[in-house]
């Protein structure tokens, strides 16, 4: 496998760590605070396996926020190696990083919204 695209399949489980975050702690805060309880039931319902990895919050964070941490490092890395010299491959290795950096810079996003809700909406309230 290419190191393009070993970087790009970084980036999908970064986002996919990340977003475990979101769908653990801070949908669930949002739904209670629009008084989407009945929506909240029905979430947890249907999907048993969110409770889990509600209960294990700081385990989930962790791991992503590893991951997210890892994921920045090879990107930085990335960033030093140069793209190939043919003009077609250049636009695609360039297109290919500035890709990464969106979803990497997505993921982060994702991962603090959900640590806000997770560990420090509590004490606004």
């Amino acid at each position: 496998m290419n190191k393009e695209k070993k970087s790009l399949l970084t980036q999908i489980l970064v986002l996919f760590a990340s977003s475990s975050t979101l769908i653990c702690c801070a949908i669930p805060a949002i739904l209670v605070a629009i008084g989407a309880t009945g929506a909240l039931i029905s979430l947890f319902s249907n999907i048993p396996f969110l409770i889990t990895i509600s209960e294990n919050k700081e385990i989930v964070f962790t791991i992503s926020g590893l991951l997210i941490f890892i994921a920045f490092w090879t990107q930085r890395k990335d960033e030093i190696d140069s793209c190939e010299l043919d003009k077609t491959l250049m636009m695609s290795c360039n297109n290919l990083k500035k890709i990464n950096k969106i979803i990497l810079y997505s993921s982060l996003f994702i991962y603090l919204v959900g640590l806000f809700f997770a560990f420090f909406a509590k004490y606004l309230i």
